[in-house]
């Protein structure tokens, strides 16, 4: 997040007691990586989904951490193999299965299908969040027509109809680049 925004980030910090608040020239960041504290955030993405393709990488992330973990218990069950039984592996093999996972994240990811049991679920607080992270005001230069608008990729059409059925807002969604649209 923006500097400016590092007395949130430490609040957080300080309110799950967890974690460490780094401030940068320009920049501040979260991080969180002991098991306990994971832990403590697995309890809250997993009661408290997210919305977006986040939610995707959040998953991924908890697989390939579930697999160091096994690893470390000398316990690692084979992925994408018709046996799952416990198996273990050297570290190589670990390695490229956590690589796998990671390679398919973020940018990288071509898959944005939901697991069956995920659900949007719009609250006030989530639209001002996502809002402030995502979306924009603006005048139109020829028209002087005042827009407000949340840009996103494509594969977020769903969590931009779900924040217009909430809202009950008019507009449309438009495409402004080939994997790009924004709702106005």
């Amino acid at each position: 997040m923006h500097k400016d925004d590092a007395s949130m980030l430490k609040y957080v910090c300080k309110r799950l007691k967890i974690g460490h608040v780094y401030v940068y020239d320009q920049f501040a960041s979260f991080y969180v990586s002991s098991k306990e504290d994971l832990q403590k955030i697995y309890g809250i993405f997993d009661k408290s989904p997210l919305n977006t393709s986040k939610h995707l990488n959040y998953l991924d992330f908890k697989k390939a951490f579930h697999l160091y973990l096994l690893f470390l218990s000398r316990q690692i069950p084979v992925l994408n193999e018709s046996k799952r039984e416990g198996h273990k592996v050297d570290s190589s093999r670990l390695r490229k299965q956590i690589l796998a996972l990671k390679d398919s994240m973020n940018k990288k990811r071509t898959c944005y299908k939901q697991p069956v049991d995920h659900r949007i679920e719009i609250t006030p607080y989530w639209l001002l969040g996502f809002v402030e992270a995502e979306g924009y005001f603006s005048v139109a230069t020829s028209s002087h027509r005042l827009e407000f608008g949340i840009g996103q990729t494509l594969s977020e059409l769903s969590v931009l109809e779900a924040i217009k059925k909430l809202l009950s807002l008019p507009g449309s969604f438009k495409i402004t680049r080939k994997d790009t649209m924004s709702w106005h």
